[in-house]
């Protein structure tokens, strides 16, 4: 609860404040921005909600979403900055935050693998989602919550709890995603943009995802890739690999998941895992992060460079159970 407080104290003090957060957002950090940009009342203190890269298709329903803008869009002098749903720097901009690193510096972050170095951080492991946070944090400072809001948050848990199917899904997440419904939140809606609005690019990845499907470890292991020229045969984007990693563990039997996407220069990594294993420690040593259970990585090269990396430090992992 005094983290609660002095987070929003602090943020209801701060003028001209700058909100980001990581690269290829997904909707709990798109959810949680505009959840805070709604509760704070953003606009009447000029504060300033920026993303790198392209947000989703499936996201621009949210409300007031259009008002998020890209770096070089940037036409207020900020105040302090504000990091959501990640900690690091290095993971929201590609050289565009240098400029503003003389200001103080923010997070609200759930990620098990935070290591944020600023004036003040709210970071709660447990929480199924940052969105969980902000609308915990604005129910302890008695902010009310319009529709608007309500939205934002609610589609950042449903999210990030897979529709609360995952572990991550609490009595507290279950019990604020009701708060979000009582004021009106269109639960379908919410439904159909996140899990029922794939592309036709993204049934064409995903068709390519399961034909490149394949198991290792006695059948412990299951990985699957689509290659650059796949994707750009039918101009797919980031958003359209959304949620293929999960067919990964689907099968009986499976341990560890991976899901590898092959761009220009690099390749990145989805991890995912059951019993225990913890993807977040993989995702460190191959240079990301993440959660318990669901993590990621970038890794400079190609498929044929970095799929047999990945997949001897994942199988070191099964046969050694940690």
């Amino acid at each position: 609860m005094t983290d609660y407080i002095e987070m929003a104290g602090v943020l209801q003090g701060c003028k001209d404040l700058l909100i980001t957060a990581h690269h290829d957002p997904d909707a709990d950090c798109v959810g949680a921005i505009l959840g805070l940009w709604h509760l704070f009342a953003g606009e009447q203190h000029g504060w300033t909600m920026v993303l790198e890269d392209e947000i989703p298709p499936n996201l621009k329903y949210l409300p007031d979403c259009g008002r998020i803008v890209h770096p070089a869009d940037i036409v207020v002098q900020p105040q302090a900055v504000l990091l959501v749903d990640c900690g690091e720097p290095d993971r929201v901009s590609r050289g565009w935050l240098d400029a503003y690193y003389n200001l103080p510096f923010y997070c609200i972050d759930h990620h098990v693998s935070n290591v944020f170095r600023g004036e003040l951080a709210l970071v709660e492991r447990d929480a199924s989602s940052t969105g969980e946070i902000v609308a915990a944090m604005g129910e302890a400072a008695q902010l009310p919550v319009n529709i608007q809001a309500a939205s934002c948050l609610y589609c950042a848990i449903v999210s990030d709890t897979g529709c609360f199917r995952y572990e991550n899904t609490t009595p507290r997440s279950l019990e604020i995603a009701a708060k979000m419904l009582r004021k009106g939140v269109d639960m379908e809606l919410t439904r159909v943009h996140l899990f029922e609005s794939r592309s036709p690019a993204g049934m064409i990845v995903l068709q390519a995802a399961f034909r490149n499907m394949q198991f290792a470890a006695d059948g412990a292991l299951c990985y699957t890739f689509v290659r650059h020229e796949e994707a750009a045969a039918v101009q797919a984007v980031a958003a359209d690999y959304n949620s293929i990693a999960n067919f990964t563990l689907m099968r009986s039997g499976v341990k560890i998941g991976l899901l590898f996407e092959e761009y220009d220069n690099d390749v990145k990594v989805s991890l995912r895992s059951r019993q225990g294993l913890r993807m977040d420690k993989l995702a460190h040593a191959l240079g990301g992060g993440g959660h318990v259970r669901a993590a990621g990585c970038r890794i400079d090269g190609n498929l044929e460079t970095v799929l047999p990396l990945v997949l001897e430090k994942a199988l070191e992992m099964i046969m050694h159970g940690v």
